[in-house]
């Protein structure tokens, strides 16, 4: 199997068990999609802002507070099926990122995906 010959199941398997890696590619024929996770009181905010945005910006699926699945991939866990992510944080004035292994392993769970 490579990675555009992959299904999304086996490569959601392949990012559960380590796989860190740019998806680009992955699964031909299959949509490739960001995951935005935000604290509830700003979700409506940013729906706001990918539908008034010159730019499309769709957005796919929208979870309940503290879910970690969507419709869109029956069976993938949001917190350890996606190879990685970029937080960005405050630190003093400015904004800081990291990278860390699965989306949500940081266990701050009550945002909306």
């Amino acid at each position: 199997m490579t990675a555009t010959t992959a299904t999304a199941t086996a490569a959601r398997e392949r990012f559960r068990a380590g796989l860190r890696t740019t998806t680009s590619g992955w699964c031909t024929g299959r949509t490739q999609a960001n995951l935005i996770s935000v604290p509830r009181g700003w979700a409506y905010d940013l729906l706001l802002l990918t539908q008034r945005n010159p730019r499309p910006r769709p957005v796919l699926d929208v979870t309940d507070p503290g879910s970690t699945s969507t419709v869109l991939a029956p069976g993938a866990d949001l917190r350890t099926d996606l190879p990685g992510y970029l937080g960005a944080r405050r630190r003093g004035g400015g904004r800081g990122r990291r990278g860390r292994p699965g989306a949500l392993a940081a266990g701050r769970c009550p945002a909306v995906t």
